[in-house]
């Protein structure tokens, strides 16, 4: 059971931060009354201001099951350039609408100071999960994660970091790198004590061409976060590994998402696969 509840945090740790991906504009295109909150300018940075916050609008992305293959080295072209071919669609794909919601009247408020909206998860029952984020100038923050309901038939949860974890720092450009402990005492897992941290390492190693169903990026970020999830008092550490691609003025495109406890920095079998959808 102990270590049950380790992997469903480094779960819930990861999935969170991969959820920040839905803080994108839809791309031009895909619906005709919604506008591109900034024009991408090819930089090779992205700013705090190139990831643009959605809180009133829904976005679709394309998720591919756990088991399905992946290449995350891609090829190398004649420029010397890389490629990510992520552009085949398979029948059990399923299309996902995800979107942001406030803070403000979740029953968990009260315990993030300094959060300014959620993201549920596809983690958890009774109503799943919910990472609490803020964004400003110099990063996305995660403040920690909630039970979506207070008093889910699973036992609440809620998980408060001390400090929040900087999931992305502005400006990020490739070879940026820095780590971050996510810090959790008196917090709460499905009705049990619990304390531990959760410690992020996060490397922006390099872009290039991200081809997605319908949609090509020329300049995609690839980041790279590992989380381990260490319990106190003797618990079972866990960890997990995100690949995300970031785009100016659009977030995050796509993720590959490893399974529990995977060694491998450039693993051929994903847990889960989400690109940005038309």
């Amino acid at each position: 059971m102990r270590i049950e509840r380790t992997a469903a945090v480094v779960a819930f740790s990861l999935n969170a931060v991969a959820c920040s991906a839905n803080l994108t504009p839809e791309p031009e295109g895909a619906d005709a009354g919604l506008e591109l909150a900034c024009l991408p300018n090819l930089d090779g940075r992205i700013e705090a201001h190139e990831l643009p916050l959605l809180l009133t609008r829904t976005v679709d992305y394309y998720v591919s099951p756990d088991g399905t293959a992946v290449d995350l080295v891609g090829t190398v072209d004649e420029r010397g350039k890389r490629e990510w071919d992520f552009s085949e669609q398979s029948p059990s794909d399923q299309r996902v609408p995800t979107s942001a919601t406030p803070l403000g009247g979740k029953w968990y408020e009260p315990h993030f100071p300094g959060g300014e909206f959620v993201l549920a998860t596809s983690f958890g029952a009774g109503g799943g999960m919910e990472g609490v984020y803020s964004l400003d100038a110099e990063g996305l923050w995660l403040h920690g994660m909630a039970s979506t309901d207070e008093n889910p038939p699973e036992g609440t949860t809620l998980l408060p970091y001390e400090t929040p974890v900087g999931i992305y720092r502005f400006p990020l450009a490739a070879g940026d790198t820095w780590t971050e402990a996510g810090v959790l005492t008196g917090g709460e897992l499905f009705g049990l004590p619990y304390n531990g941290t959760d410690t992020y390492e996060v490397e922006v190693d390099g872009s290039g061409r991200l081809d997605l169903p319908y949609l090509r990026f020329e300049q995609a970020h690839r980041v790279r976060i590992a989380v381990v999830v260490v319990p106190n008092a003797g618990g079972v550490t866990a960890s997990r590994r995100q690949v995300s691609f970031l785009f100016e003025c659009f977030g995050e495109v796509a993720r590959v998402t490893s399974r529990v406890d995977e060694p491998a920095r450039d693993f051929t079998v994903a847990a889960e696969i989400r690109r940005l959808a038309l």
